[in-house]
């Protein structure tokens, strides 16, 4: 008998045909009839009774797996499962004889009748046993001592499951002995890649290779090897059957009892007996004999004859034991047939099935079935027949047999059940019980019957979870994985699979199932490219509608249980959501190699990504190129569940933070859109028409734009995540992933503060001091300009509504002081403070969001517009636009946060060396201007931070170096920190100037002045032009402003008393600014010959600027807004010319006193500037400071000179 073909050498034991396995899988019974007449001698000729030695030949090792003897030396019966090379049999016997007996007695007591009692004896049975480690047993059994005398012995196998430790029984002479602990013999799994044929045969007698001479002599009576276990009735049935019977208990008779012995007949003479008791009945299933040995049944052949009648494999064994050549045709051999070779059995039933109809007939009974039981015997019997008989398999594939069943199967889906599915996993070869691994060996077969997902997706009791489970063994526990998994990425199985995941009426375990097999289809250096695209394509259609707010969607509630894929309401929403995070968790699996290896899926809803080891580079750059790394956008939209959000953001930073060549792709927008691959013919409805790179106009014409898709990634996402500010885990994955920390899992409900962000970031229990100054980390720009664009959100939401949740108060707060925490104690945090992107963002959080229609009608000029330099022929006006007079920056709490921290930010840029190739802080800082913004709220946001840092400024003493309280940091020096203070100061009157520095200018000229005070006393030597230049052009906007109300003539006049108490400080030597000299000039005598008759007149208009309207410019309020009637009122007339009176004086006396204090200024300047003076205007001034005497040469050319100076901004080197 054999796995592949094999009899063997004498009474080598072969059941033709067949494809048994060895041992068998429900145990083994062997009933065998002995009589020894003389047993040899212990002490000179020790030579034990072979009853039965199974051997397993693999190459040329010969391995005997079970061996049942009686030994020499006491007469004991020993069985054995223990493994021993064929050549050293002999050798292992000695060791078996040499365990000495145990104490432990079993005592049989039986009498048996003389009717069946062959030795017409009395026994009593004494046992002796003992074993050595569970794979031999040694026990004393008096009557198989004895010489001369029939007995039947039976040891019976019996199979504990796929346990090794199973149990052993041995009965002699239909009396049991007793039921030992025993091995089973171990089975040997033939390598799907090896051609080498094994066989397993038995030796009754002693094998040729170890035979010697010996005077021990014995015989063999009938002798049976069954595929089961017998029970003890049919044991002992056996035992009255007697020795000469050889039959094979298909209708088995005993004969009557007869003094002169037993007198068995067969089951062909049994008629004979009229008074015979029979069994009726077959007493051992045909198909359950392995094989029959009596004398009866005998021939002689030739090597030669066997070769042609058997196979060339048995010729060639039978010839190598016996010493021979295979094809002699000379010496004769006596070969003992099996008895029971026409009965049924696998290979015996598939001849005769192949010579009647072949497998139509077998398949037309499968159709024929109506019910289960019937559907199960027809498959039963096809799958015998088929793996029987190669002529069988061969016809199923030649006449589409297997495509045949697949469509009986389809239309009796409610009649299949698991066990017809394992008989198809037989039938398609998946499962063969004769190979150590599964192998898809029948592509056809495995596509028809399995690879129909369709035939089983409608079978009762979730029988696809089997069958799933099928595919992850072939994928996992069989070393032909990498063939396996070709044949189905061939065959399409990712698409099926996900065909089948989008039934809403699949259950979660089958759809944990169905996503550990994508994985291992999906992983891998041999997967398909194309298999990875459609999978990602079949993730981006489970995105909603843009009509569809999933965000107040509850996955996990008590209506909505996580053990399920879909909600108790019959709506998708929650299944898709739920498949959705499903899929991109098959996709973190694969990009990341867990610590611990896990095989099955616990939940539907998927956490983010546990404790990964490492990075999968190749299949994240396989993504890259395959769907691109813009696909993760497509999960961030604002109508998106959090849970999905969180999943895709969480999964994009993690290959971003370890792959920096593709978050630098990422940033680039390089290699983006793949996921679009052919995806113009599944482009449906308005599904997908916000998303990037499809634009979608009519339902009937639709284009894809892929240059949108170059979008730079960091861009998009400061576009996206703002929508879902409210979620904390976004974050705490932010600053992860800005301090490039490890991304791990974030626990439900986390409430992001700065206790969390210790414990969830940086790993610190509570209680643990954490000092992140001796932490080195890197950061990323673009995380921190995203978690600015959240605060900013959160600043927006809080203006909208006052009744807002906690989170946009809080967040905010704690992102700005986390911001601070870092800059005060991260010296690496500081540069990046300082870029412009960080800066630009940081500065925009004070401005609310707001849509870009209502920006449109509200702003019809730029704001960069509005602080152009004013023309000559405009009038400079401050005033906001009736529309803007409301509109205002943030009110939050966190406001406070944010201009401290510019502040800083600007402070500490004071004491940096500047370089050529960056703009200064401050620039950038005040250039600010977010997309939407009014021009009231840069005006606003500018004065604030200009009068912040000037009163720090002031109160820090800056200018006094080391004395004051801003520190120099390390490279720079003091003549750096002046050169940077004087630029701020410059910028400062270019605001001024532009009008968005909406404050007193007095504030600016004292600010300016006390820097020039501190610097004068700290050093000497200091270049001081760019201070005096600021000043310089301060007091020119002072004195230009437009005359419009009294405030405007006090403001003049106030002005003109600064510069006579500081006229050391503005006419001394040190300040000898040419220009402005020219430009005083020009202003002083204009304002000299301010008077009424001047104002009123046609030249004075043509030749000033400063436009005085004295009849309106000083109206009452109330005048402006009095009612006007039709009647003559006579009191009416009388009190607006009452009113006229009364203004036109105070404009006189206001003129009057202007033109007194300008003519006092112009004195001090004439008499401190004459000789500058005259350098500039190229003329000789008299000695007196008349300015009548001046004007008339001076005025055309100090006019050309301070409208230039004016235009001009500060510029310094």
């Amino acid at each position: 008998m054999g796995i592949r073909k094999g009899i063997g050498n004498g009474k080598k034991l072969k059941e033709i045909g067949s494809e048994r396995t060895f041992p068998p899988s429900m145990g083994l019974t062997y009933s065998s009839w002995i009589c020894v007449d003389k047993f040899s001698n212990a002490a000179t000729d020790a030579h034990p009774v072979r009853l039965l030695n199974i051997v397993r030949s693999v190459r040329d090792d010969n391995l005997v797996c079970l061996s049942i003897y009686i030994s020499a030396k006491d007469r004991s019966l020993i069985i054995s499962t223990q493994e021993t090379m064929l050549s050293n049999l002999a050798s292992a016997e000695m060791d078996f004889d040499s365990i000495a007996p145990s104490t432990t007695q079993i005592t049989n007591n039986s009498t048996t009748s003389s009717s069946t009692n062959y030795n017409n004896t009395s026994t009593t049975t004494t046992t002796s046993v003992t074993w050595n480690d569970c794979t031999t047993i040694r026990m004393h059994c008096p009557e198989l001592a004895q010489e001369g005398q029939w007995h039947h012995l039976v040891v019976m196998l019996h199979r504990s499951g796929m346990l090794k430790n199973s149990s052993l029984s041995v009965v002699v002479n239909g009396s049991t002995i007793g039921t030992f602990k025993l091995h089973y013999p171990t089975p040997y799994m033939v390598p799907s890649t090896s051609s080498y044929i094994a066989s397993i045969y038995a030796f009754i007698g002693t094998p040729p290779c170890i035979r010697r001479t010996s005077q021990l002599s014995w015989r063999q009576g009938a002798c049976y090897l069954f595929e089961d276990a017998l029970i003890l009735s049919v044991v002992q049935f056996i035992y009255k059957l007697g020795p000469n019977y050889t039959g094979s208990f298909q209708a088995a008779i005993l004969a009557h009892d007869r003094k002169d012995g037993p007198h068995l007949s067969s089951s062909s003479s049994s008629s004979s007996s009229s008074s015979s008791s029979s069994s009726s009945s077959s007493l051992i299933n045909e198909e359950k004999i392995i094989f029959g040995i009596h004398a009866h049944a005998m021939s002689v052949m030739t090597t030669a004859k066997i070769r042609k009648i058997f196979n060339k494999v048995d010729a060639k064994n039978v010839a190598k034991q016996l010493g021979m050549s295979a094809h002699e045709n000379a010496s004769p051999i006596r070969i003992l047939h099996n008895s029971v070779g026409h009965l049924a059995g696998p290979a015996r039933v598939a001849k005769v099935i192949m010579s009647v109809a072949g497998t139509s007939s077998l398949l037309g009974l499968i159709a024929m079935a109506n019910n289960i039981e019937g559907l199960y015997a027809s498959v039963k019997a096809l799958v015998c027949v088929v793996r029987s008989n190669k002529e069988a398999c061969k016809e199923m594939d030649m006449n589409k047999g297997y495509q045949h069943l697949a469509m009986i199967f389809k239309k009796k889906c409610r009649l299949l059940n698991s066990h017809i599915l394992h008989l198809t996993f037989s039938l398609v070869g998946t499962v063969d019980s004769g190979r150590e691994n599964s192998i898809i060996s029948n592509k056809g077969a495995f596509e028809s019957l399995l690879a129909d997902l369709d035939i089983w997706k409608k079978a009762p009791c979730d029988l696809q979870k089997s069958l799933y489970e099928h595919f992850f063994d072939l994928l996992t526990e069989s070393s032909d994985q990498p063939w396996n998994k070709n044949i189905m990425l061939e065959l399409g199985l990712v698409d099926k699979l996900l065909n089948v995941a989008y039934d809403e009426n699949i259950s979660l375990n089958a759809m944990n199932i169905i996503s550990s097999v994508l994985h291992n289809l999906l992983s891998g250096p041999n997967y398909h490219s194309r298999s990875l695209l459609r999978f990602g394509q079949f993730v981006a259609n489970l995105l909603p509608s843009n009509s569809v707010d999933e965000r107040s969607f509850n996955i996990s509630s008590a209506d909505n249980p996580s053990d399920v894929l879909f909600d108790n309401t019959g709506s998708r929403s929650i299944f898709i959501i739920r498949l959705r995070n499903l899929c991109l968790d098959i996709i973190s699996k694969l990009a990341f190699m867990p610590s611990s290896s896990s095989t099955t899926t616990s939940s539907a809803v998927p956490l983010a990504h546990k404790h990964f080891q490492q990075l999968n580079s190749q299949f994240c750059e396989d993504l890259h190129k395959t769907l691109g790394l813009d696909w993760f956008l497509l999960f961030l939209q604002g109508h998106i569940h959090s849970s999905t959000v969180t999943c895709s953001l969480s999964l994009l930073l993690c290959i971003l933070q370890h792959h920096p060549f593709l978050q630098q792709k990422f940033r680039d927008g390089v290699g983006c859109g793949g996921w679009l691959t052919d995806a113009q013919c599944v482009v449906v409805g308005n599904r997908m028409s916000l998303l990037a790179g499809v634009q979608i106009g009519s339902r009937t014409s639709r284009e894809i734009a892929m240059e949108l898709c170059s979008t730079p990634g960091f861009m998009c996402l400061n576009w996206l995540l703002p929508q879902h500010a409210s979620l904390s885990k976004i974050y705490f994955l932010l600053v992860m992933f800005m301090l490039n920390q490890p991304i791990t899992d974030i626990p439900e409900n986390v409430e992001f503060n700065l206790d969390s962000i210790w414990t969830q970031v940086f790993k610190v229990s509570d209680g643990k001091p954490l000092q992140v100054s001796k932490l080195k980390l890197e950061y990323c720009i673009e995380a921190a300009v995203i978690i600015l664009s959240l605060v900013r959100t959160a600043f927006s939401c809080s203006s909208i509504d006052q009744e807002t949740d906690s989170w946009v108060k809080d967040y905010p707060i704690v992102a700005l002081q986390f911001f601070l925490y870092l800059y005060h104690n991260q010296p690496d945090f500081v540069p990046l403070c300082m870029t412009p992107d960080f800066l630009n963002a940081l500065s925009s959080t004070l401005f609310l969001l707001r849509s870009s229609c209502l920006a449109d009608v509200n702003n019809s000029e730029s704001s960069v517009d509005d602080f152009r330099p004013f023309s000559s022929v405009e009038q400079l006006s401050t005033s906001a636009p009736t529309s803007e007079k409301a509109v205002s920056l943030t009110s939050h709490v966190a406001r406070k946060f944010v201009v401290d921290f510019l502040r800083r930010i600007i402070l500490n840029s004071l004491a940096l060396s500047c370089t050529n190739k960056s703009l200064p802080v401050i620039d950038v800082v005040l250039e600010v201007s977010p997309d939407h913004s009014f021009r009231q709220e840069c005006k606003q946001f500018q004065t604030e931070i200009l009068n912040v840092v000037m009163d720090h400024l002031l109160a820090a003493d800056v200018m006094m170096g080391e004395q004051g309280a801003l520190s120099i940091s390390g490279g720079s020096s003091y003549t750096q920190l002046a050169a940077n203070v004087f630029y701020f100061s410059g910028r400062v009157v270019d605001k001024l100037w532009q009008g968005a520095y909406t404050r007193d200018p007095n504030e600016v000229f004292d600010f300016i002045n006390l820097l020039i005070s501190q610097a004068k006393r700290k050093a000497s030597g200091l270049c001081l032009d760019n201070v005096y230049k600021s000043l310089n052009r301060t007091i020119l906007y002072q004195l230009s402003r437009p005359l419009t109300s009294l405030a405007d003539f006090e403001g003049v006049k106030e002005t003109l008393q600064k510069l006579l108490t500081n006229k050391i400080l503005i006419f001394g030597p040190s300040n000898f600014d040419s220009e402005f000299i020219g430009c005083l000039c020009y202003c002083l005598l204009q304002m000299c010959d301010l008077n009424p008759n001047n104002i009123n007149s046609p030249q004075a208009l043509r030749t000033t600027t400063w436009h005085v309207e004295p009849t309106t410019c000083f109206e009452a309020p109330a005048n402006q807004n009095a009612p006007t009637s039709t009647k003559d009122d006579s009191s009416s007339i009388s009190s607006n010319n009452n009113s006229d009176s009364n203004n036109r004086m105070l404009v006189n006396d206001s003129l009057q006193s202007l033109a007194s204090h300008a003519r006092k200024v112009w004195d001090e300047l004439f008499i401190s500037k004459k000789p500058v003076i005259e350098e500039i205007f190229k003329v000789t001034l008299t000695a007196s400071s008349d300015p009548n005497n001046v004007k008339s040469c001076l005025r055309q050319t100090s006019s050309t000179s301070s409208l230039k100076y004016s235009m001009q901004p500060q510029k310094f080197g």
